[in-house]
């Protein structure tokens, strides 16, 4: 692909990425960035070393996804008790 098109298309995945985290609170949000993560790591076809780079980053989304989903049930937890 030509460097300018590669260019572009990479900074407009980034601001999607950037836009995707201003969203998680709708309750699309979770889901557009589960897509975005697929979307990641299918830019493997591309350039093949992106499985791996894409593959570290959904990692790190189910990590903080899981987390994040215990400790909101650990807070009203806390809520329900007081």
């Amino acid at each position: 692909l030509p460097v300018g098109v590669t260019f572009g298309v990479g900074l407009g995945l980034m601001l999607v990425f950037v836009i995707a985290g201003r969203v998680l609170m709708r309750p699309w949000g979770i889901w557009f960035g589960w897509a975005l993560q697929a979307l990641l790591v299918a830019t493997g076809i591309i350039l093949t070393p992106m499985y791996i780079v894409g593959a570290g980053f959904a990692g790190i989304w189910v990590y903080c996804f899981i987390t994040g989903r215990r400790i909101d049930s650990q807070k009203a937890a806390v809520r329900r008790a007081s």
